[in-house]
């Protein structure tokens, strides 16, 4: 089986998310416009690892908030948000320039292939340290405690990497005028650490390949469905007749 670290995620958040994303669903479902926006700041950042320069950042701002929104008034109205996020970026531009980014990796456990794309990666002598921007205001821990991406990333990234010690970071750049969450450092990737997370990624793909037919996935109750872009979608499947949002 070959899956990704979001889809592997989405099923462990929510079996029917999961099931949503592979039926195709997430092609005809409204994205909240806050994902939208952390993604320009992904793409921009992505650039300006690769290359970009200092004057050539408010141009590209402006390019990729039309590519992703698509409308004629993108910029005037996500593109100060984005540009806050951007201002509270812990390094200089300089220092971000020749970092990998959105680095494409990939690990085979027990005939199972998981994929992912990290959005950093710094390497120095015998450290790979992976980098998680988020534009929500979150404190890493909660983040840390809830969302088990960076522990997926760096469990194949130390398949990747045998000779390497791998740490992560998770990096708080809200698009609104709240500060940052305080940074609490980096994080080891413990060789307990490390067989934990193996054990419990081969314990997914199991659940995923014994159930028969994943249209009929269960919904977990999730604290955070108001957030979920196949809201109205499941709620079809709850009630009887026409969901009207109230």
């Amino acid at each position: 089986m070959r899956t990704s670290v979001t889809s592997l995620l989405s099923y462990d958040k929510c079996p029917r998310l999961y099931a949503f994303y592979k039926e195709g669903w997430a092609e005809h479902e409204e994205q909240w416009p806050g994902m939208l926006q952390g993604s320009v700041v992904h793409d921009v950042v992505n650039s300006i690892a690769k290359g970009v320069r200092d004057e050539h950042i408010d141009g590209l701002i402006e390019t990729v908030c039309w590519d992703v929104f698509k409308t004629d008034n993108s910029v005037k109205r996500y593109g100060p948000g984005v540009r806050r996020a951007l201002g509270k970026f812990p390094l200089s531009w300089d220092e971000v320039r020749g970092w990998d980014s959105e680095i494409e990796i990939e690990g085979v456990f027990d005939n199972h292939t998981l994929n992912g794309r990290v959005d950093l990666i710094r390497r120095e002598d015998g450290v790979i340290t992976l980098v998680d921007i988020k534009t929500s205001k979150v404190d890493e821990i909660e983040h840390l405690l809830w969302n088990s991406q960076n522990r997926y990333y760096a469990l194949i990234l130390d398949q990747m990497y045998p000779d390497h010690s791998i740490f992560y970071e998770y990096w708080c750049l809200p698009t609104d005028a709240k500060e940052p969450s305080p940074s609490k450092g980096s994080f080891w990737m413990k060789p307990e650490h490390i067989a934990e997370t193996r054990a419990e990624v081969v314990r997914l793909f199991g659940e995923i390949e014994s159930r028969e037919n994943h249209k009929d996935f269960p919904r977990m109750n999730m604290s955070n469905c108001k957030f979920c872009m196949f809201r109205r979608l499941c709620m079809t499947k709850m009630v009887v007749g026409k969901y009207v949002e109230g």
